[in-house]
């Protein structure tokens, strides 16, 4: 596959890299520079819904329950009715209603965070083209690694229905 047009393209913007993966095989690539970690910004939101995907399938969440109960132990000194009334898919849907947001509290990635120790899980990732590679093929493939399933593709929202997506 010829894809010196598309790079041609890519390096007037700036593009860092590209990778293309047909049938589950790698069959072109180029980088700018050499690969190395990068803040992969929203796309660490992806990595995030990932996990709390895991933690339902494990029965340790429910994406109905209040944010409230889950964080019962990091929450502020007044909470508002937007937070009493938040569950864990209005967070992951990004649908809390608040003016401002505020913060509750692959491979060993570089990701950032609080003085508290925290991560913000959306955004202050830092991947190199290939580990974010991974990711997306780990999302086409619905949740299947290697030729197993290691995260329910029930967890993914189908074309034509309105439920929660699992972003990873």
């Amino acid at each position: 596959m010829d894809i010196s047009a598309f790079i041609e393209i890519a390096k007037e913007l700036h593009v860092l890299g590209i990778k293309i993966t047909k049938d589950g095989e790698l069959i072109n690539e180029w980088y700018s520079e050499e690969e190395c970690r990068r803040n992969i910004y929203s796309a660490a939101k992806s990595f995030t819904s990932c996990a709390v995907g895991f933690a339902v399938q494990e029965g340790l969440i429910s994406l109905d329950e209040k944010l409230t109960d889950v964080f019962s132990e990091d929450l502020p000194e007044v909470i508002d009715e937007n937070l009493q009334m938040a569950t864990v898919r209005d967070l992951l849907t990004m649908c809390l209603g608040q003016e401002q947001g505020s913060l509750m509290g692959v491979q060993r990635p570089t990701w950032e965070i609080d003085p508290l120790g925290n991560n913000f899980g959306a955004g202050g990732l830092f991947l190199t083209l290939s580990e974010l590679h991974k990711f997306g093929l780990f999302y086409l493939n619905k949740g299947k690694w290697e030729g197993r399933q290691i995260l329910s593709a029930q967890l993914y929202r189908h074309e034509n229905d309105c439920k929660i997506t699992f972003k990873c």
